[in-house]
């Protein structure tokens, strides 16, 4: 029954007992959809009656006093439908925070309690916990003020930053950030784009298209090919569950055809941007590999050193010959390079802190991936993937290249690799990620309508 037809049927009898269900449930963002569940069974109830011969007046009471008392009802209720706490991922999450302290301070040699080291930590609290408790349908309900704010962030990045060493940097009040960072939250604002555009057909899916390649451009103009990939990934990932469940309307075998032809014009122009003059990243990249150990190939040689003299428990030990003395200075010099942070972790406390580090993250994504798969609202389940796929990427990317492999560069371990413009990012982004399975319960397809 739509809902124009519900409320020109609703007598103020039962609008008073439904308020007083709704009243007792502390958790407003339930309330919507109980009083939409109990309409509709009153109403059957009252059809039910009325079919027995009973007059409108006598069945409407018959209909709200099989309900139950309203007061005595909606206090159960309230029991019922409660935000579930993500305390399994909470967890995880502040064991990362506390491993990134160890690290500022085992491997960058920072004063345990400076406040270089608790602000940061701090402040990636509370953007977790801001991220936590925000309503994560905000995302599609205000998407053209979303939209219009990246825009203009995006936009003012670029004309106030300045480029160091294929880097784009910029400061606010004295703060510098690391501007190729925001890279991490356009896979939201293109989230918000796909809001906008739903159902809106071959217009829809061409919007979506120029908003991907205008991120694409950015982080190219950022200078972060590391990024680049990232948002690409997440993307191709957003565009194929929304051709798959025909969020443009253009029907979903026409959809598909189309999603494969961008997919592969994608994949044309991300080779030839490889094969321009200055850009043969993926040759500079194996030249790094494999290059002369003192000279583009040492930072794969010094990886190297740091887990051969690692061991599992304890600072590692200090080779002979030159690299005994390499090994000496860097470790003594401290944050010689944050990209190659968990071989000097490794090399500084043993690898098992690292193996702890990595079971850690493995909980995270696992159960995080299984609590996906039940989102049973598409919205959701996009919002949860999207950030799950930012957050995987990194840490993939991170643990790779402290192994040695090094074809694309780090951006960064969340919560425990340096640099507070990644912390701060990463922390409200899994914040988010809990906010949608705490909310996964309640949230209805109607939330999500575009102001």
């Amino acid at each position: 029954m739509r809902e124009h037809e519900k409320k020109g049927e609703l007598s103020e009898r039962i609008l008073e007992y439904l308020d007083t269900v709704c009243g007792q449930i502390r958790w407003k963002e339930a309330r919507a959809g109980v009083r939409e569940e109990m309409t509709d069974h009153i109403l059957s109830q009252k059809e039910a009656f009325l079919a027995e011969g009973k007059e409108e007046a006598e069945a409407e009471v018959l209909a709200v006093e099989e309900m139950g008392d309203g007061l005595s009802v909606g206090l159960e209720l309230d029991r019922i439908h409660r935000p579930l706490p993500q305390w399994q991922l909470m967890i995880p999450v502040f064991l990362l925070l506390a491993a990134g302290v160890v690290c500022r301070v085992f491997v960058d040699g920072m004063a345990p309690f400076s406040l270089s080291v608790l602000l940061p930590v701090l402040a990636a609290a509370v953007l977790f916990f801001a991220g936590y408790f925000l309503d994560y349908t905000a995302i599609f309900r205000r998407s053209k003020w979303i939209v219009a704010a990246a825009v203009l962030i995006l936009a003012g990045t670029l004309i106030f930053s300045e480029n160091h060493l294929g880097q784009a940097y910029g400061r606010i009040f004295s703060v510098f950030y690391t501007a190729s960072y925001l890279g991490l939250l356009l896979p939201l604002a293109l989230l918000a784009v796909l809001a906008l555009v739903r159902g809106k057909g071959v217009r829809g899916f061409g919007l979506t298209v120029a908003a991907a390649a205008a991120g694409m451009i950015y982080l190219i103009l950022c200078g972060s090919f590391s990024f680049v990939l990232l948002f690409a990934v997440a993307a191709w990932a957003l565009f194929w569950m929304a051709v798959s469940a025909d969020w443009f309307a253009l029907g979903k075998e026409k959809g598909r055809k189309w999603f494969l032809l961008l997919t592969g014009a994608a994949v044309i122009l991300g080779v030839l941007f490889l094969l321009l003059p200055g850009r043969t990243r993926l040759l500079w990249a194996v030249g790094r590999m494999t290059g002369d150990e003192t000279e583009s190939g040492f930072l794969f040689s010094l990886v190297g050193r740091f887990w051969q003299n690692s061991q599992w428990v304890g600072h590692g030990t200090y080779p002979e010959g030159n690299w005994g003395r390499i090994l000496t200075e860097v470790t003594e010099e401290f944050g010689y390079s944050h990209d190659i942070l968990l071989a000097q972790l490794a090399y500084m406390l043993g690898k098992a802190a690292v193996v702890a580090l990595l079971a850690v993250f493995l909980f995270f994504f696992l159960w995080s991936f299984r609590l996906i798969r039940r989102q049973t609202s598409l919205p959701g389940r996009m919002t949860a993937a999207c950030i799950w796929l930012v957050l995987f990427y990194e840490t993939v990317v991170f643990f790779a290249f402290n192994l040695g492999f090094l074809l694309v560069s780090a951006t960064a371990l969340p919560l425990v690799s340096y640099g507070n413009t990644a912390l701060l990012l990463n922390a409200f982004l899994m914040g988010l990620l809990l906010s949608v399975f705490r909310r996964s319960k309640e949230v209805r397809e109607s939330s999500f309508s575009v102001i």
